[in-house]
């Protein structure tokens, strides 16, 4: 008989969706593009748009050379999320995410999904992927411009009987780290989503490459440092 595998303090992961399990990086940039390319603005390639991506997505827009006084953020945001909601089931789960949320369920660990994405239009996709049973809660927000992922992280955390020890925050972005901190709790982020590794390490938490290097740090035996 094996031994039994190593189950670590975390009872509780909380994950991020758009760039974390869900990989839409690629249709995120050719959508920008599209829009900059609207506006006879210079496109973008992956390194770049790793780079500069971030929130507040008002000044994330700025960046990246929108007229805000000429098109105003919503507008912009709107446009954008009439193309992205065409397309966003061409978008593939990054690799080993399903097996991943079972591999962890299976050794008794929770999950939620914390999301900068409109609630209706995350839970529809979720669906879609066939990953409704691994989350006892599904969390978007109010609006579709990605604001009030910090207010509704710490609800969420008010809302779970986890204490913040047992509770580990998975991103893929600064903001990701941002949230987990007003959570009170850790954060694992992940390189391969919509910022570079090198703008992640400056948060302070452990960053890894992809999916596959977290269940060996969630095991203890995966250094992210190295």
């Amino acid at each position: 008989m094996g031994s039994q595998p190593r189950v670590t303090a975390y009872r509780h992961l909380v994950w991020d969706w758009n760039g974390t399990l869900m990989d839409d990086v690629q249709l995120c940039l050719e959508i920008t593009n599209l829009l900059l390319a609207r506006r006879a603005l210079p496109p973008m390639d992956t390194v770049r748009y790793r780079d500069v991506f971030g929130f507040p997505l008002r000044d994330y827009c700025q960046r990246i050379g929108f007229d805000l006084c000429r098109d105003s953020y919503e507008a912009i945001s709107d446009e954008f999320a009439e193309i992205y909601e065409q397309r966003r089931y061409e978008c593939p789960l990054q690799k080993g995410a399903a097996a991943l949320l079972a591999e962890r369920a299976r050794l008794g660990v929770d999950h939620s999904l914390l999301s900068a994405y409109g609630q209706e239009r995350l839970e529809e996709i979720v669906h879609f992927y066939g990953l409704d049973s691994f989350f006892s809660a599904v969390v978007g927000l109010d609006n579709d411009y990605g604001e009030g992922k910090v207010e509704r992280g710490r609800r969420r955390m008010e809302e779970m009987s986890w204490d913040a020890a047992a509770v580990l925050y998975v991103g893929d972005t600064l903001h990701d780290a941002e949230v987990a901190r007003a959570m009170g709790v850790d954060c694992l982020l992940i390189a391969h989503g919509h910022q570079s590794r090198v703008r992640l390490q400056d948060a302070g938490y452990p960053v890894v490459d992809d999916l596959g290097d977290v269940e060996p740090f969630l095991a203890g035996n995966f250094d992210p440092r190295s």
